[in-house]
């Protein structure tokens, strides 16, 4: 098998048939960056053009396939792979079955370590539960008049994403209608962002809640209310969260959103 690098926008087509194949159909934000960033290889089978690889950083496996007409193969050629581009570290969904089953195989024979990095939810039923509406509290969307607010509001949390909090990120958020404020009694007291993924209508949902006004229900709410204006916006919902992480789990149950996949890491012990 040979590993030919090649530009990243020339594994489109087969990145999306990928998804497309997923459960929840499109990959985490941090996924898509990583991906981005990352160096794109095209597997090749004399003529024959089988599959890609993609590796983010210099070892870390980050997305594999292989064609349907070749998945008798999928297991031989995910270890070549894995052997020719020195990789230390793998990353897979429990959705995406033949290179999941791959992974694990490999991480069986070889003694690598395997465990869950993030479970993923999606509102698979279609009903949205919403919240009961704390008092005094009013959820509306921001405009760029109190962009400079929900910046400074979003530095305070350190659980979202620099390049998402950062003030040209979020006037591009109020420039397309992906940021919303929660006011409690007058203050802006929460500012929830809605990040686009993939090529797909999932949207993610980052909320950050002032410290004096949290453990009040305030950050289920806040996200309630914009995931109901998402649907009628006619986009998907979907939520992610690190393994220890309880905080964007209980919000998504509580929504009726359900656990649709894990991501594993395998990693080199």
């Amino acid at each position: 098998m040979i590993l030919e690098q090649v530009p990243l926008d020339q594994i489109v087509a087969r990145r999306r048939a990928k998804i497309d194949a997923l459960r929840v159909r499109c990959f985490s934000w941090e996924h898509e960056r990583a991906a981005a960033a990352g160096i794109a290889y095209r597997l090749r089978e004399g003529h024959a053009e089988i599959g890609y690889a993609l590796v983010a950083g210099e070892s870390r496996l980050v997305e594999f396939a292989v064609e349907s007409a070749w998945r008798g193969r999928t297991s031989e050629a995910f270890e070549e792979a894995v052997a020719k581009l020195s990789v230390r570290e793998i990353d897979v969904r429990t959705d995406d079955g033949l290179a999941l089953e791959a992974a694990l195989a490999f991480a069986s024979k070889q003694r690598w370590d395997a465990r869950p990095a993030a479970p993923i939810y999606a509102l698979e039923t279609g009903v949205l539960q919403r919240p009961p509406r704390p008092e005094g509290a009013e959820v509306r969307a921001l405009g760029a008049d109190q962009a400079a607010a929900a910046t400074a509001l979003l530095a305070e949390d350190s659980a979202i994403e620099p390049p998402l909090r950062d003030a040209e990120a979020v006037a591009r958020a109020t420039g397309s209608k992906r940021l919303w404020g929660l006011y409690r009694g007058g203050e802006l007291a929460g500012v929830a962002l809605g990040v686009p993924l993939a090529a797909h209508r999932y949207v993610a949902i980052r909320p950050a809640i002032r410290a004096a006004h949290r453990r009040k229900g305030l950050a289920t709410y806040l996200v309630g209310e914009v995931s109901h204006a998402l649907l009628l916006a006619n986009r998907r919902l979907v939520a992610e969260a690190q393994a220890l992480d309880r905080g964007p789990r209980r919000i998504a149950e509580h929504l009726g959103l359900t656990l649709a996949a894990h991501e594993l890491r395998v990693r080199k012990l």
